[in-house]
């Protein structure tokens, strides 16, 4: 957490958007339509997922036009990038945030300096074959 007052704030923020709103949208109204898919021959429901796409596509953009510098909050690395990194990397595997990704330099930027540390490589969850 750093300890100056306006990076402490800024990184609280994000950190309350992840858990209140964020989660919500990306993962468990976006990415969980395609890993627990509730239909009869558990295929993703493509209506669902298209129904939840723009709150995944608005929440993208939000964190894309929020960096204040390298990282969410600033020039160092804090606890907001480490809420944020996870759920994007499962998001960016899915085909509707991938088109979103591709028209957001910052957050793919975020994702080539978090992928590059040892602590984000050694606990990456296997990709499904």
């Amino acid at each position: 957490m750093p300890s100056e007052p306006l990076r402490l704030a800024e990184t609280e923020k994000w950190i309350s958007v992840i858990n209140c709103y964020a989660y919500g949208d990306l993962v468990l109204n976006y990415l969980f339509h395609y890993l627990f898919p509730k239909t009869e021959d558990k295929h993703p429901d493509r209506a669902l997922i298209a129904r939840d796409t723009p709150a995944m596509e608005r929440d993208l953009r939000m964190f894309e036009h929020g960096f204040r510098g390298e990282w969410l909050t600033g020039a160092t690395l804090s606890l907001a990038d480490l809420f944020l990194a996870p759920i994007l990397a499962y998001v960016a595997r899915l085909p509707e945030a991938q088109a979103v990704l591709e028209t957001t330099p910052n957050l793919r930027r975020f994702q080539a300096a978090i992928a590059g540390r040892k602590s984000f490589i050694d606990t990456e969850p296997p990709r499904p074959s």
